[in-house]
């Protein structure tokens, strides 16, 4: 199994939601656990008229408490299943709880590690000194999750050096940059995030880039009339995404001999 930790950096929101569509089209069985001290998944999957679409209970608060007495407890039993299909254990409601959860992330990390389906971090704006970067340490993918702008690219290159120098070494680690964009910015931004990182001497690789859209965000979130993401670019895009950074990418095909083709009328 694969543990992704996705995390953003300061103004570069955006790994919330990204988080969630790639847990609604990951290819092989998959559960998200917010890991963010500031989440807010609760508050953000909302219906129509504002009610929240999922409970407050189940949640890492339950899972914390359930490892405590066994640590293989499984983290589906603690999860409960977001608008767009995805099986999430949503984070702590309040800042108390997020105060008292603090010291209660490394113990999850055998659960964690253990799951039997692929596990999605969401991280929020993770740093060394953040209380889940033990968490983040054992990850096989570190994924950073950036606007295309300028500032915020630079801004990701750093805080992934950052990152590399103080977490543990793992040489079995990949690390990924998915990029935010409008649908005009998608080729020149991942080329930008790609020399970026080239300039900083950062080992890592651009997964892709999502493209932004207001309207399919609002469906994800369970807004409005449901309609599909695959009618917008956010959702085809969120696909190709989902299967580079599972590996379940099909390779391109080997070119055949050439043929005359011919078309009647």
């Amino acid at each position: 199994m694969t543990t992704l930790a996705m995390f953003s950096d300061k103004g570069s929101p955006g790994v919330t939601t990204t988080c969630l569509a790639l847990a609604g089209v990951w290819p092989r069985p998959c559960v998200l656990v917010e890991a963010d001290p500031a989440g807010d998944l609760v508050l953000r999957l909302v219906d129509a008229a504002g009610r929240p679409l999922l409970a407050s209970e189940p949640s890492v608060l339950t899972l914390a408490a359930a490892v405590r007495r066994d640590p293989a407890t499984a983290l589906t039993a603690h999860s409960q299943q977001a608008f767009c299909g995805a099986a999430v254990v949503a984070g702590a409601a309040t800042p108390q709880q997020a105060r008292g959860m603090a010291p209660l992330w490394p113990t999850l990390d055998t659960t964690i590690r253990c799951a039997q389906a692929d596990v999605i971090l969401d991280c929020g704006r993770l740093t060394p000194e953040s209380p889940v970067a033990a968490l983040a340490a054992h990850a096989d993918v570190l994924v950073g999750v950036v606007r295309a702008d300028a500032a915020a690219m630079l801004r990701m290159r750093d805080r992934l050096a950052d990152l590399l120098d103080h977490l543990p070494a793992n040489p079995a680690r990949r690390v990924r940059v998915v990029l935010l964009a409008r649908q005009r910015q998608v080729s020149e931004a991942a080329e930008a995030m790609r020399r970026v990182l080239a300039d900083g001497v950062v080992p890592a690789e651009v997964a892709g880039t999502v493209v932004v859209d207001p309207r399919a965000v609002a469906a994800l979130h369970g807004i409005g009339s449901g309609a599909r993401l695959e009618r917008w670019p956010f959702g085809r895009s969120i696909r190709d995404v989902a299967a580079r950074l599972s590996g379940s990418e099909q390779p391109p095909a080997v070119p055949g001999p050439r043929r005359i083709l011919t078309w009647s009328r």
